[in-house]
């Protein structure tokens, strides 16, 4: 059996799919499972996904040399969404798996040792922005397996009607958001925008017009409206970002657009990059694989 397989730690010049051969004590092995493969003159051991496996045999091929999951931890539409994304967006196979793939993966155990205990209440959330902060470091002085880059809020409360203190925030996190609420006020969002810009901090918008929700829980498109449901319109979302890149045009600001989820919003901040505006945006996994034509009612 030959597996075809992308490689980690490649740069996009040689990112390619490579053949190995899957000796017979690892024939369990499928597309989407990651495997250890020696690469190089050296026969450097590294990982590897599986994209295809084949029948037949290549003269001097190397063997997978383990297989490091019992079964796939990608599904075959998974990995042809990736060599998409890679095409698409000039990056290697690995990039986009190590983006699709929880980070749990990769994490190693190690014993860690603190002078401090984390208060109890640590996990929730908490009001006090000097708590906050000495709980953020906290995590952080005792190695935890996560690095932590705290966002600002925008607003106070994120409620959207008074700015928050940016200039005294600035010094201890790297962007400012009222990510969960959307910034109603076109004048509220401008100032904000031209503070940040001062500051020299990103500031991240979840884009969602509160007038033109209504309740609604799913897109208002066919099957809202065959069962039934409230829906909400698209322009929710992409009404804000067109108001905010014209915002961004105009003040210069960093903007992010969070979990974008339709293609008007795409192609407003495709149009804003190339006119020059420093916008940059992301999306969730279900907006990319899923749309209304996936729900069904229960039962």
């Amino acid at each position: 059996m030959i597996a075809r397989i992308a490689v980690d730690g490649l740069p996009y010049a040689v990112d390619k799919p490579y053949s190995y051969l899957l000796p017979q004590a690892l024939e369990q092995a499928r597309p989407g499972c990651r495997v250890s493969v020696p690469f190089g003159a050296g026969n450097r051991l590294r990982e590897g996904m599986i994209l295809t496996v084949e029948t037949g045999t290549e003269a001097e091929l190397k063997e997978v040399a383990q297989v490091l999951d019992e079964q796939p931890v990608l599904s075959e539409r998974m990995l042809r969404l990736a060599a998409f994304v890679r095409e698409r967006c000039f990056c290697t196979f690995y990039e986009v798996i190590h983006a699709m793939l929880p980070a749990g993966l990769w994490l190693q155990s190690r014993e860690v040792f603190a002078l401090a205990k984390l208060p109890e209440n640590w996990i929730a959330r908490v009001e006090d922005d000097q708590l906050t902060v000495r709980i953020v470091t906290l995590i952080r002085d005792a190695g935890g397996l996560a690095d932590v880059y705290p966002y600002g809020a925008l607003t106070v409360g994120e409620k959207g009607e008074q700015a928050a203190a940016l200039e005294e925030l600035a010094p201890r996190v790297i962007a400012f958001s009222d990510d969960g609420r959307g910034v109603q006020s076109e004048s509220m969002m401008r100032s904000l925008m031209e503070r940040c810009k001062k500051l020299g901090k990103i500031l991240a918008a979840h884009c969602e017009d509160n007038t033109l929700v209504r309740g609604g829980y799913i897109h208002d498109g066919a099957y809202a409206k065959a069962h039934g449901h409230r829906g909400i319109c698209s322009e929710s979302e992409w009404g804000p970002i067109a108001r905010d890149l014209k915002l961004a045009r105009e003040t210069g600001c960093a903007y992010h657009v969070c979990h974008i989820s339709c293609r008007e919003s795409a192609e407003l901040i495709r149009r804003a990059k190339q006119e020059g505006v420093d916008v940059t945006c992301e999306t969730a996994p279900h907006y990319l694989l899923l749309d209304e034509n996936d729900l069904q009612e229960d039962g």
